[in-house]
């Protein structure tokens, strides 16, 4: 596995541009935390933060695949450099119309715009990756490392938000995620050496990369992998609350991305790997059976111990779907591709949240963790029916 990894090291840029991406993707896991932070420090509305925070999400889920077809004809600098120019705009737009006490209409134009704005940064490593390696065995061992730091970031940026804006102000924590995000992409296009080509393609040469065979299934399972992330938050959440544990639900959620960091690294370092299709499906009837048990638990400590086991099934079911994308879509449409794993994780994460919120409040917090379980054994049966079409397409 160490050999793996060490060559990884190795590869030119490979360092340099994966460190960057570290620090553009911070957002993603602080962003939207510190933006309901500061709602609710001006109008102590949950239900406002949470539907200013879900049309910044899902704005940004529904405009990424469009600007990811655009960086594939265009190349990462050209477009990106743009595109971050306008999120900055309008999320300092977004604060300062949340401190002045604008209208709250114009707070849901910001976030939509400076939502859609956010640089899909996650897709555009994976890119450079995939250029820099070729389709070598290091391929797999390349996702499963960004697929480690995806899992770290939401390890470390809940907590970092939080005290960001106890210990700077909510205004001010929103303007330093921005900062860290904008810092790190601008470091990552600046790196011109192993940015990808562009395509120059102006029109379509195949069907739209959601068309793909093999493409809907895995954006099926995907969307509902979101739920169960956003199902199984919501409920950890709400069980700790119940308890007078609030701050517990932090450690509880981070052991079940520790481990799905750990799972990452391994399947990483593996010399021989299943094939993609199956390594999906296994993952999902894995990370399903672990799930079963959590409504009939009575505490915050048997959750913990399930969700720990239950992480190892998080990262090769998300290295597989990335790497897919990476086998049934042809290079030119790859960062779009990408874009589009993103953004259905995004939207069956803000969907499942909303859902889970309403079972919560209706039958208890325990009963919230079936959302994410329905939605593991849907991710199981996506997969499963998905398993004819997860082969490589002829080029």
């Amino acid at each position: 596995m160490a050999n793996r990894y060490a060559q990884l090291i190795r590869t030119r840029g490979g360092p340099g541009f994966s460190a960057a991406a570290f620090f553009g993707r911070l957002p993603l896991s602080m962003g939207g935390i510190a933006l309901v932070l500061l709602v609710v420090s001006y109008t102590d509305s949950y239900g406002v933060a949470g539907t200013v925070d879900a049309t910044w999400a899902l704005c940004g889920a529904f405009a990424s695949p469009l600007i990811g077809r655009l960086v594939d004809r265009r190349g990462q600098s050209r477009v990106v450099g743009p595109q971050l120019v306008v999120h900055v705009a309008f999320v300092v737009a977004l604060v300062a119309l949340v401190v002045g006490g604008a209208p709250q209409w114009t707070w849901y134009v910001a976030a939509a715009i400076s939502g859609a704005a956010l640089p899909a940064v996650g897709s555009l490593v994976r890119t450079r990756w995939t250029y820099v390696l070729g389709a070598g065995p290091l391929i797999r061992t390349a996702y499963s490392w960004e697929s480690v730091v995806d899992e770290f970031i939401f390890v470390i940026g809940p907590p970092a938000a939080t005290i960001c804006s106890v210990g700077l102000g909510a205004a001010q924590a929103v303007l330093f995620t921005m900062l860290l995000g904008a810092g790190g992409t601008t470091a990552l296009i600046a790196q011109r050496r192993t940015e990808p080509p562009p395509s120059g393609l102006q029109r379509r040469t195949g069907p739209a990369v959601w068309r793909r065979p093999g493409i809907p299934p895995l954006l099926a399972t995907m969307a509902v992998l979101g739920g169960v992330f956003a199902g199984i938050e919501v409920a950890v959440i709400a069980l700790a609350r119940s308890e007078g544990q609030t701050a517990t639900a932090g450690l509880v959620l981070a052991g079940w991305s520790l481990s799905s960091m750990v799972a990452g690294l391994v399947v990483g370092g593996l010399h021989r790997n299943p094939p993609l299709g199956r390594q999906l499906l296994v993952s999902t009837v894995v990370m399903s059976l672990l799930l079963l048990p959590l409504p009939m638990t009575t505490g915050l400590t048997p959750v913990a111990v399930l969700l720990l086991l239950g992480g190892f099934a998080i990262s090769p079911a998300l290295i597989a779907g990335f790497q897919l994308v990476d086998q049934l879509v042809p290079t030119e449409q790859l960062t779009e591709g990408l874009t589009w794993i993103f953004a259905a994780l995004s939207v069956g994460f803000a969907l499942a949240t909303a859902l889970s919120g309403i079972v919560v409040d209706r039958s208890g917090p325990v009963a919230g963790f079936w959302v994410g379980i329905v939605a593991a054994l849907l991710a199981t049966l996506m997969a499963l029916l998905g398993q004819r079409t997860f082969r490589p397409q002829p080029a």
